[in-house]
C-alpha cells in the first residue's frame, strides 16, 4: 500500500459505496484481484465474511458504532502469500448512518513466497482454517501456527493441489476482540 492506508465505506444497509484508490493496489497485492472496487461496490461487506464468529463479532462492531458514534480500533494481520503484513483497522461512522473501515499498515516483513496463500493455487476438495485476525492456521483444537509452520507440518509441498482455505478464529483472538466487544457494550451502557 503506498500511501499505507486501505478505506472502504458501507452505508446504512451495509453495502460497500466507496473504496479508495489504495483498495485496488492493496487486492493486488493480496493476489486477489477478484477483490477490486468494481467487483465489490455495490455488494453487501457480509458477502466477504465466510465464518461466523468474525461476521458476528464485525456485525457487533458495526452496530455499536452506528449506536455510540465513536471508533474502534485493533489490529489484525493481513497476510499476501510474499509478506506479513499487520494493518491497525479502525471502524467509524460517517455521515448518517455510514461506517468507513479505515485500514493503515504498521508493519510489513517479506518472506520466502507462501502458495498456500496463493489465491491462483489450484486446490483439493480439503478445507485449512486460518485466523481471520492472526492469520495462523488451525492444525488441531487449541493448535494454531504460523503458515510456514503449518505448510511444514502438514507437508504441503508434496501436495499437488492445496487445501480450501477457509477462516475462523483462534481462541487467543476470541478473547481479545470479544473482549473489546464487550467493553464498547459497557462504555455505551455507562
Amino acid at each position: 500500500m503506498e500511501n499505507n492506508v486501505c478505506i472502504y465505506r458501507i452505508d446504512e444497509n451495509d453495502t460497500i459505496v466507496w473504496v479508495n484508490d489504495e483498495y485496488d493496489k492493496f487486492s493486488s497485492e493480496n493476489d486477489a484481484t477478484e477483490l477490486t472496487a468494481e467487483s465489490t461496490v455495490g455488494r453487501e461487506l457480509w458477502d466477504f465474511i465466510t465464518d461466523n464468529e468474525t461476521l458476528h463479532l464485525y456485525k457487533i462492531m458495526v452496530n455499536k458504532v452506528r449506536e455510540i458514534q465513536q471508533d474502534i480500533s485493533f489490529t489484525l494481520r493481513c497476510d499476501g502469500p510474499y509478506c506479513k503484513r499487520e494493518l491497525e483497522m479502525k471502524i467509524r461512522p460517517v455521515r448518517g448512518k455510514q461506517i468507513e473501515f479505515y485500514s493503515e499498515l504498521k508493519s510489513q516483513e517479506d518472506r520466502e513466497p507462501q502458495n498456500l496463500l496463493s489465491m491462483g493455487a489450484q486446490r483439493s476438495d480439503d478445507i485449512l482454517v486460518l485466523c481471520g485476525w492472526c492469520n495462523r492456521v488451525k492444525l488441531s483444537e487449541g493448535e494454531w501456527v504460523e503458515v510456514e509452520e503449518a505448510t511444514e507440518k502438514l507437508q504441503l509441498f508434496n501436495e499437488l493441489h492445496l487445501p480450501k482455505l477457509s477462516h475462523g478464529m483462534c481462541e487467543s483472538c476470541q478473547d481479545t476482540y470479544f473482549s473489546k466487544a464487550n467493553e464498547l457494550a459497557q462504555k455505551q451502557s455507562a
